[in-house]
């Protein structure tokens, strides 16, 4: 059963260091084996090596703060301004908020906030690489309006697409 949830935050603006206790979190979201195999292995676990990741400047993070308590992120990261693309991640680290209607309204806010921040980013063509095994998310994603993707052309710089992965893309101004 899923707890009432009051009210959703999003803040990408690290007001009262919510950085630092975001990068804990996650540091320790990613050692959960539970959590983690639904990730790409590779992300760091480490606190410092994910503060340095929220600090990038091709990366746009925000905390997703659940009636007052923080509970995972949004990222937009490897951001490409040549090629106008960008990837998404989500992640509720409190299994207790699974299911509860969380991720759509973060992935929202977050792309709003992200468009309102340079008008040329309502242009971005984001990506959302997902886990096969993550039924959930790929569909939460279909209902925020991604298209899954079979032509791999379009991969954010740097990707190696995953052959447990499912690719969905949007426009991010949607």
């Amino acid at each position: 059963m899923n707890p009432e949830i009051k009210s959703i935050v999003i803040d990408a603006n690290n007001r009262n260091g919510t950085y630092d206790l975001l990068a804990e979190r996650v540091s320790f979201w990613r050692h959960d084996r539970e959590k983690h195999h639904r990730m790409n292995p590779k992300s760091p676990k480490d606190k410092e090596k994910i503060l340095l990741e929220f600090a990038r400047e091709s990366q746009f993070a925000a905390g997703i703060i659940v009636d007052g308590n923080l509970c995972g992120y949004v990222a937009i990261h490897d951001i490409d301004r040549e090629k106008s693309s960008a990837e998404i991640t989500i992640m509720i680290g409190n299994k207790n908020l699974w299911g509860a209607g969380i991720g759509p309204q973060a992935v929202e806010q977050t792309l709003t906030m992200f468009c309102g921040l340079r008008p040329e980013n309502k242009n971005m063509l984001i990506h959302a690489f997902v886990r096969k095994s993550n039924r959930a998310l790929w569909i939460m994603f279909q209902r925020l309006g991604f298209e899954e993707r079979f032509n791999l052309d379009s991969l954010p710089t740097g990707y190696h697409f995953h052959p447990n992965d499912r690719l969905f893309v949007r426009q991010a101004g949607v």
